[in-house]
């Protein structure tokens, strides 16, 4: 998550012309539309409801994934596209 993180806030520096310090402001947005927990929206990508576990989260395509979910919110919660 932590990794899924910085690179989405590395996306809406460069996307959205904030500093680096804005963007990671921005994602505390996020606190507010995730519930961080395994079964969220959010992570229905990483999600096996089959077997109750979040799987492939280290694989790269899967950390990219996550990010442009991080930034799709941030963006709906009120930044400017």
């Amino acid at each position: 998550m932590q990794i899924a993180l910085a690179y989405c806030a590395n996306q809406l520096t460069r996307t959205h012309n904030l500093s680096y310090k804005e963007s990671i402001h921005e994602l505390k947005h996020l606190k507010f539309e995730c519930s961080w927990k395994h079964d969220d929206p959010l992570f229905r990508h990483l999600f096996d409801p089959a077997a109750s576990k979040i799987k492939g989260h280290s694989a790269t395509r899967k950390i990219q994934q996550t990010s442009l979910e991080f930034k799709k919110k941030i963006v709906q919660g009120g930044l400017k596209p």
